[in-house]
């Protein structure tokens, strides 16, 4: 707070307001009314208006312009140009190098009063504002105090108290929604699968070993239940998708169903119900959730045809011995292919021509 210049802030507060006119499309410099021909009369906000969006959208786009000034037709728009284009023809200004403004070189010491200078800033601001607003918020009950009168302190004047203030405390908690409270409240209005603020590779999923007898098995069903993806007696698992390490909780335990499709894309579609208890299994992306999902899916298929035991670890198991292979190709056969594969030959017939 020492290091807040005065002069530092009201050059602040003129820049951003400045920024803010230029935005809005407010300039200072006030334009007369005038006529345009054939029939269009032209007021003040509305070359404000007209400039300003041709500054951003350009004369090859009348119709934006005429829908940012919602009271001229693009006809209309059109022939302003047509007007504009023909007196600077007739009169052209010209432009010097000379009357721009010239750039500045800082030295060192500036630069880090100006770092200084905004750091202060930066904290001070949130102070003044909050107090600000609670002094705007006092004077508005003080006002309705006033208007009540003698009824000041009856049950009216507390239920507007009370209305007003459950107002007040839904505009502050929209004001400390940031961005990792915006992603997560789009995660619960989707019905697919968020984007992952923090995406995990296929190899950092860690190594948590899931309970077989936790889960609740499903014979003759198509449905991949959530409890056989996540069940462990120590769900915590290490996740590193930095140079840092965090502890995350794999927790995809809940009443929901994931139903498995024909495709492999379909898969792994999460609710919003999991989501709200889903730390870790939030933060990966919607291809590691697939990938996972269809790891513990196809362990259980293999299982269920050889009888084995599931491994319901979901970390990737290590590849199996691949089959030999026979170096030999050859073809042979007259009126005919074939082809040597693992010590067995099929022919394949072609038709002659």
């Amino acid at each position: 707070m020492a290091d807040l210049s005065l002069p530092y802030v009201h050059q602040f507060q003129e820049h951003l307001a400045q920024v803010r006119s230029h935005l809005s499309g407010e300039a200072n410099d006030v334009l007369p009314s005038s006529f345009i021909a054939p029939a269009t009369y032209w007021t003040s906000s509305e070359k404000q208006a007209f400039f300003h969006a041709l500054a951003r959208y350009s004369r090859l786009n009348p119709d934006l312009i005429a829908a940012h000034i919602k009271t001229k037709s693009v006809v209309d728009v059109c022939v302003y140009i047509e007007q504009l284009e023909a007196a600077s023809r007739a009169d052209p200004v010209p432009w010097n190098r000379t009357e721009q403004d010239i750039a500045f070189e800082v030295s060192d010491e500036w630069i880090g009063f100006e770092e200084r200078s905004a750091t202060a800033l930066i904290v001070a601001e949130p102070i003044a504002h909050d107090k600000q607003r609670k002094s705007m918020r006092q004077t508005e009950l003080d006002k309705k105090r006033t208007e009540l009168g003698q009824a000041g302190t009856s049950d009216a004047f507390d239920t507007w108290r009370q209305d007003i203030e459950a107002q007040w405390g839904r505009e502050d908690l929209l004001e400390r929604l940031d961005t990792l409270k915006l992603k997560i409240l789009e995660s619960i209005l989707r019905t697919g699968a968020p984007v992952s603020p923090h995406p995990v590779a296929d190899n950092a999923l860690g190594s948590t070993v899931l309970d077989p007898a936790q889960t609740n098995a499903i014979s003759g069903s198509e449905t991949l239940r959530n409890e056989d993806i996540a069940r462990s007696s120590s769900p915590v698992h290490s996740v590193s998708p930095t140079a840092d390490t965090e502890q995350h909780t794999l927790n995809t335990s809940g009443d929901d169903k994931l139903t498995r499709a024909e495709h492999p894309s379909s898969q792994g579609i999460v609710t919003p119900a999991m989501e709200l208890e889903e730390l870790a299994y939030e933060d990966l992306s919607p291809a590691d959730r697939r990938r996972m999902q269809r790891r513990l899916y196809m362990r259980r298929r293999r299982a269920k045809q050889t009888g084995a035991e599931v491994n319901y670890t979901t970390a990737r198991l290590r590849q199996g011995r691949k089959p030999a292979e026979n170096p030999a190709r050859r073809r042979v056969g007259v009126g005919g292919k074939a082809r040597i594969y693992h010590q067995e030959v099929f022919l394949c017939q072609f038709p002659q021509r």
